[in-house]
């Protein structure tokens, strides 16, 4: 595309740029004004406003297209710009202007389903809005807008892919006025293509839309086999998948699932469940390994899944309710709880699909397992989790997500710090989460806990339900740089536990782990969704 050429024969003529900002002090037959006032938008003149960044943004834009009809609305309000002006200045937009680009030049940290919901309504229409290279900013990383940022590593104008423009020109040193450049540009290539139908134009200026991320399953396992894992999982035998036929019981005698001995060969496949083994002994039984910590050079090893395999620069709205599992604190039992709030929710109608870093999900139906990352780059891990469960939502019957995010909402000391939180941190950027089941231990601070729960519903989420682990830790090892142990708790110090998380807390918010056994309470948690 040779931008000089265009620039040099069109001028935009017959093209509608609408420019959501903070007000054009210019006054041009081509340009007409409005503003944001008290909840609508109403017609204006071109003088009074109190910021000059939408002028020199409309500015930017003349520039290339002389030309264009320029609607001005202006949604700056005492300074500041906030989310409810913008949906308004949107709404207005699609159903009392004809624009064939919208131009976006300001940024906000976060987002409502009502924005990306008004988004979604402008089917041929060129959404342009500036953003940032490697941090989120909206509405320019939602799904149907097209990102747009200066970038000093590129020259020029460089589509990054459909839904991202990186621009660096003398003259741009701002994704604002990166922003306000495209949309002049877009508009002179848009008097060139008049007779193109839009679809036409998008795939001529942006590269084909990747595959699926289901094309390709990185995680193999033997058409039929038996698999070495805790025996107390066997309760759940309803749920695994067909490939398995049999396991080891706690004499390592190998049975299927009637408990009668198998005595015909399958592959074994050894499930290494905890986190603090971080090698396999020559005597450990198996002909395929799994597990977060076992040699990745392994021909072997079963590969889990991996968020860096899944590109993405951009988030999308996921229509299902989410509920997601995290722990504060270590040995939470979080992966008990994701098989009994899976099972039960089963029970009860519901198609629940789960994800988890536990490596024995790779035996359970509906079930994904990533492996734990070795580093956690933003904003790029953000994108890979929203896509995955993205195209999940829209390619199987899913009534109910059911996440368990790795490790723990923050450190509990000093000596285990590394990454703790930040995969949680990335999680609440990727989607909406509705209800998080809050995985703790009774040494644990409950103060603590309480100023974690304040800090979670300040993101947005709106119920945080605390649920109490049979795990207990061995306190001695707390202050260590070894890892925590822990061990079985037993039920008179949970039950003690929870009473006082119930008095400073809320009654009906507090729960153990067996109390998810019971239908009663996972159906509690519905009703909440219906």
């Amino acid at each position: 595309m040779n931008i000089d050429d265009y620039l040099k024969n069109y001028s935009g003529y017959g093209i509608t740029v609408t420019i959501i900002d903070t007000g054009v002090t210019l006054d041009r037959e081509n340009i007409i004004h409005y503003r944001y006032e008290t909840e609508d938008i109403v017609n204006c003149s071109a003088i009074g406003f109190g910021s000059n960044h939408g002028t020199i943004c409309a500015e930017t834009i003349l520039r290339l297209a002389s030309n264009v009809k320029l609607n001005d609305i202006c949604i700056e309000e005492n300074g500041d710009i906030i989310e409810s002006a913008l949906i308004c200045a949107l709404n207005f937009a699609h159903f009392n202007l004809d624009s064939d680009i919208i131009c976006i030049c300001l940024a906000l940290d976060e987002y409502s389903i009502s924005l990306a919901k008004i988004l979604k309504e402008f089917e041929n229409t060129f959404i342009f809005a500036s953003g940032r290279k490697n941090k989120l900013s909206y509405p320019s990383d939602l799904s149907n807008v097209i990102k747009v940022y200066y970038d000093s590593e590129v020259s020029g104008v460089e589509i990054i892919s459909e839904n991202a423009i990186a621009v660096n020109y003398e003259e741009i040193k701002s994704s604002s006025l990166a922003c306000a450049y495209i949309s002049g540009l877009f508009s002179v290539i848009l008097e060139a293509k008049a007779l193109w139908q839009f679809d036409d134009i998008k795939k001529w200026i942006f590269p084909g839309i990747r595959k699926s991320i289901f094309e390709h399953d990185s995680l193999i396992l033997p058409e039929k086999f038996i698999a070495i894992f805790p025996v107390k999982y066997l309760v759940y035998k309803d749920n695994f998948i067909d490939n398995l036929v049999g396991y080891y019981d706690d004499d390592m005698v190998v049975r299927n699932f009637d408990c009668i001995q198998l005595l015909e060969n399958y592959k074994t496949v050894y499930i290494n469940t905890d986190e603090r083994t971080k090698v396999i002994s020559p005597t450990t039984v198996g002909d395929y390994f799994v597990g977060n910590f076992i040699n990745g050079t392994l021909d072997n090893k079963i590969q889990l899944k991996s968020h860096y395999s899944i590109e993405s620069d951009y988030i999308c709205d996921i229509a299902q309710p989410i509920i997601t599992l995290a722990s504060f604190g270590y040995g939470a039992s979080k992966f008990d709880l994701q098989l009994k709030v899976h099972n039960n929710i089963s029970k009860l109608g519901y198609n629940a699909k789960c994800l988890t870093y536990n490596p024995m999900g790779i035996l359970f139906k509906d079930f994904v397992v990533f492996e734990y990352p070795k580093q956690i780059i933003c904003p790029n891990f953000i994108y890979s989790i929203n896509k995955f469960i993205y195209e999940l939502s829209i390619t199987n019957d899913t009534d109910i997500f059911i996440l368990n995010v790795g490790g723990s909402i923050r450190a509990i000391n000093y000596h285990n710090s590394y990454d703790m939180g930040m995969l949680f941190e990335a999680y609440i950027k990727a989607f909406r989460i509705d209800i998080i089941l809050l995985c703790v231990n009774i040494n644990v601070s409950i103060d603590a806990i309480l100023f974690e729960i304040e800090r979670l519903k300040a993101t947005g989420i709106t119920e945080v339900i605390i649920v109490v682990s049979d795990n207990e830790y061995d306190n001695t090892t707390y202050e260590t740089s070894t890892g925590m142990k822990y061990f079985k708790c037993s039920d008179d110090k949970q039950y003690a536990y929870a009473e006082k998380l119930r008095d400073k807390y809320c009654f009906n918010l507090v729960h153990l782990l067996d109390d998810f056994n019971s239908l009663d309470v996972n159906e509690v948690i519905i009703k909440k969704f219906t």
